[in-house]
């Protein structure tokens, strides 16, 4: 007979897989310097380098996915050993062991129990077996980790401390899994990090007290041996197969002839082994789908669509106090003035595809103190509490809150809300005014994890690095602000709002053109942005944001998407520049190269388009047996009075016959055309470093450097050769900590328009 394999709608399941992990080889050489000297005013001074500065280099690792030691496991093992005792002890014997294990059991209660709440993937290694512990004493039994497989909703709260509010050293992500009257405090590992609210969600895993260590699949297989409780049906059709199998009945054990799992505490026995796999892959594919990239609850308005942020946005704010209060937590004007912001900002930020309904409530009073409220934190989710005592009031107020898709409190104080907002699912919790904290959280919301940074810890912008929590300053998300600060493309395009169709995906070399995605609409036949595979993991994603104004005006962001966070992390390309992340973009003329996967982007230049674009040339290697190009750079003078110009032109040939981009940068921070020559007049009387770096698109570049003196300035320079023995290094960077400059092709440098006096230098490259 035909094999009939259900739908998803029949039986669903477990998590994202897991970031994967990938290496790089560790480099570490020496660098050295050849003869420093200083230039300037009267008075020689000794400046030395240190001649090694070593970045280690090791394996890129997900955020969260360190495994240190957390607990003293030392009471777990002795359980664990006396177990064996026990279960190789005779029925008489038993008896006796019993006192022994009751004593063993509470001392490994609360070891596990930081276990779960501290490292979730140690503490379910750590868990008894079900065949070990149906064996065991009720006694011993009771101060066990409870098993948990259930369907609920799971709350995820992310938060947003008040502007100079600290962020807590636990952070700011509160998991809750609420079922059967239960309140668990959810601890997930791997792809559930960033699985953002659900309802009616099974989980399955093991819980001491309230602290919940979730299983990474909701589908548990049996163990062999392992009995059926009393009172338990199992159900005897295959959900794969759709065949009829022999079911192990109550008190039974099962065995490998009849493989049974257990979803949301449902018990079912397959037809075959390996259907478990297939049930495992069901329920990734499940929360991958309905999963990190989407909305949370919100349904969409038109019907035929994906998204779940297109529509009427619908937003009730109950401004509430306490009995012990009895004071607006702020006026009904503010309430309205920061929704207008809100809503115009979800308007522009959707291109037309959002708009923003909102009720403000009068003050509504909650039914229990503050401290109240607190104390209930420790039983339950206090914060969820909080919001549904509001939603009461504000229905017996006349408000329904089931008739809007997002229910925002305002409150002053309560559990976990001291200098700190909150925001998921449907719920909002703010604790200050503005309209950035409600683009904030409502962006919880809507799905929308956090925006962070890839901070590096190799010196390089794409390698070694850890999570950086809203790292992102251009971003609402993270740590931008006002109406300029529009989620990132990776976020819109995950929202509905930047449908593929107005993005460059490339599938070979080439030159591409990206709109300012940052305005209030799309044109057909505009692309906005440039995603491409950088690996099975990760992504580029390439955007426009001169809204945010300063260096982004003429820059690209280069943002990887696949590292956990759905909305992306955002990577610094000028590791160790003095602006750090506000100089991190690609300038006009600069290609950012990243060596482990041969992938090259170089900023061509600025349109004067409406919007502006910027045209990106991508290129992929191999490019077997390519050079860098050979480069003379020359001024027209080295020395000019106090308002003068000169001209800066750089003679560049490429022997594989590449065309060529031109990125000049000045000490002072000043750019330049993607042009071999450059004029810049300069305004006051300093030493000046020009430098450009002449790129063949393909990872093949070279930098040179030329000083002028304006006017007559008392300040030094200091010269000096970088080399990693007798080999010169490009592109170290030199500084002093406020002054900076980068090493030529021939190792040389020169950092110029230094206080006269002694100074201490540092010198970074990645890998050395």
């Amino acid at each position: 007979m035909p094999i009939r394999r259900p739908t998803i709608g029949h039986v669903i399941f477990a998590c994202l897989v897991a970031v994967a992990a990938w290496w790089m080889a560790s480099v570490k050489r020496e660098a050295s310097t050849a003869g420093p000297r200083v230039d300037g005013p009267a008075g020689a001074v000794d400046v030395g380098i240190a001649g090694d500065v070593p970045v280690a280099s090791a394996a890129n690792t997900a955020p969260g996915s360190s495994r240190d030691l957390v607990a003293d496991e030392e009471p777990i093992q002795r359980f664990a050993s006396w177990t064996r005792r026990y279960l190789a002890a005779s029925e008489t014997e038993r008896p006796s062991l019993e006192r022994e294990g009751v004593a063993l059991a509470a001392a490994r209660r609360p070891v596990m129990k930081q276990l779960i709440q501290e490292d979730p993937q140690r503490a379910l290694e750590r868990v008894v077996p079900r065949v070990v512990r149906q064996q065991l004493p009720a006694s011993i039994v009771a101060q066990l980790e409870n098993p948990v497989s259930h369907r609920g909703d799971y709350n995820v709260y992310l938060g947003k401390p008040a502007p100079g509010v600290a962020v807590p050293a636990k952070g700011l992500v509160l998991r809750y899994f609420e079922t059967e009257g239960a309140s668990y405090k959810a601890h997930v590992f791997g792809g559930l990090a960033h699985v953002m609210s659900r309802r009616n969600f099974p989980l399955q895993g093991y819980a001491l007290d309230r602290e919940l260590a979730v299983a990474p699949n909701a589908v548990r297989r049996l163990e062999e041996g392992e009995r059926i409780p009393k009172g338990v049906i199992v159900q005897s059709t295959c959900p794969v197969s759709g065949l009829t199998t022999e079911a192990v009945s109550e008190g039974q054990t099962v065995t490998s002839i009849a493989p049974t799992v257990e979803i949301a505490g449902t018990l079912i026995t397959l037809c075959n082994g390996s259907h478990v796999t297939v049930l495992e892959d069901d329920y990734r594919t499940y929360v991958q789908a309905s999963g990190p990239g989407g909305g949370g609850f919100f349904m969409d308005n038109f019907p035929g669509t994906s998204s779940r942020a297109i529509g009427n946005f619908r937003c009730l704010y109950i401004r509430v106090t306490y009995p012990d209060q009895m004071q607006q937590p702020n006026t009904v004007e503010q309430a309205y003035a920061d929704m207008r912001g809100n809503a115009r900002y979800y308007l522009e930020g959707s291109y037309g595809k959002m708009t923003q309904t909102s009720t403000v409530t009068s003050v509504l009073t909650l039914p229990h103190t503050v401290a109240w409220y607190k104390a209930k934190d420790e039983e339950v989710d206090g914060l969820g509490l909080v919001h549904t005592d509001s939603r009461n009031a504000a229905k017996a107020a006349g408000y329904d809150p089931a008739q809007y898709d997002c229910v925002i409190v305002r409150v002053n104080q309560g559990p976990r809300l001291e200098g700190i907002s909150w925001g998921g699912g449907t719920s909002v919790w703010i604790t200050w005014d503005g309209m950035d904290v409600l683009n904030h959280e409502c962006g919880h919301s809507l799905g929308r994890g956090h925006a962070n940074s890839w901070d590096s810890l190799d010196g390089t912008p794409q390698g070694h690095g850890e999570n950086g929590e809203y790292g992102n300053p251009f971003d609402v998300m993270g740590g931008g602000g006002g109406f300029d600060a529009h989620y990132n493309t990776i976020s819109k395009r995950a929202l509905g709002w930047l449908p593929d169709g107005y993005l460059h995906f490339p599938k070979g070399d080439g030159v591409y053109r990206i709109y300012a995605y940052d305005q209030p609409t799309l044109e057909e036949g505009k692309r906005y942005g440039l995603t491409v595979a950088k690996d099975s993991v990760r992504q580029y994603n390439i955007e426009y944001h001169p809204a945010a104004g300063g260096f982004l005006a003429d820059n690209a962001l280069v943002l990887y998407s696949g590292m956990g966070s759905n909305a992306g992390h955002l990577l610094d390309t000028t590791q160790g520049s003095l602006k750090g992340k506000d100089d991190g973009g690609i300038a006009i003329g600069r290609t950012y190269s990243d060596p482990e996967a041969d992938m090259h982007f170089t900023v061509l230049g600025k349109n004067n388009t409406t919007p502006p674009s910027l045209d990106i040339a991508y290129n992929r290697g191999p490019f077997p047996g390519n050079v860098a190009p050979a480069v003379v750079l020359s001024a027209s003078a080295t020395s000019v009075a106090v308002g003068g110009s000169i001209t800066f032109t750089a003679t560049a040939s490429d022997a594989n016959g590449d065309p060529l981009a031109y990125e000049w940068l000045f000490d002072d921070g000043v750019g330049g055309t993607n042009s071999p020559s450059f004029t810049r007049a300069f305004t006051s009387a300093a030493r000046r470093t020009a430098m450009v770096t002449v790129s063949d698109l393909k990872g093949g570049a070279t930098r040179r450097s030329i000083t002028i003196t304006v006017g007559a300035p008392t300040t030094q320079n200091i010269v000096g050769t970088i080399l990693d023995g007798a080999t010169p290094l490009q592109g170290v960077l030199v500084s002093n900590g406020s002054r900076w400059c980068y090493s030529n092709a021939d190792g040389t440098y020169t950092l110029a328009n230094l206080a006269t006096g002694a100074t201490t230098l540092t010198a970074t490259l990645a890998g050395h």
